[in-house]
């Protein structure tokens, strides 16, 4: 209820397009989404990235984030075709952005396996994994978190794969 309030607050009196009424509609869809409230992430989501596009653009780091987490929501609630493509755009438009070997990069492509690994496309999803696993090298200092999470993901799909019939 507090984050809901904060973020109507907000909007009232800053208005869709104010950076503050972003991060704080933002932060309840991060909210919404850790609840399994996947369906109201979407919706704040989708009114977030409308506003970012307008005021910042396609391709502005912020909007990117946006689009991924939206890619998250939407393949909560198994659209996979939609969760794909906003994925797929995320991540395009971040190695554009920031290059291939950053850790926003290998986020965002993680974000990409887990969706194609959810909607049934092992093959990429995995491929994915592979290759954040190589670049990983040259994004994170050895001790980062996120190399355990990267690790974790690959072996769920290689066991995955080996359970699969040929």
């Amino acid at each position: 209820p507090l984050a809901e309030a904060v973020a109507a607050r907000l909007l009232e009196k800053s208005g869709p397009d104010d950076v503050r009424t972003g991060y704080a509609r933002s932060a309840l869809a991060s909210l919404y989404q850790r609840l399994g409230r996947a369906a109201e992430a979407e919706t704040v989501l989708r009114a977030v990235l409308d506003s970012r596009l307008r005021v910042m653009g396609e391709n502005h780091a912020a909007t990117l984030a946006v689009r991924e987490r939206l890619a998250t929501s939407l393949s909560d609630l198994s659209r996979h075709e939609e969760a794909i493509a906003q994925a797929r755009r995320a991540a395009a438009g971040t190695r554009k952005l920031l290059g291939n070997d950053t850790r926003d990069t290998l986020s965002c492509l993680l974000v990409l396996s887990q969706v194609l690994a959810r909607a049934g496309q092992g093959a990429e999803a995995l491929a994915l994994a592979e290759e954040i696993l190589q670049r990983q090298d040259r994004a994170l200092e050895p001790d980062h978190p996120n190399r355990l999470e990267y690790a974790r993901h690959y072996a769920q799909l290689r066991e995955k794969d080996a359970k699969a019939p040929p």
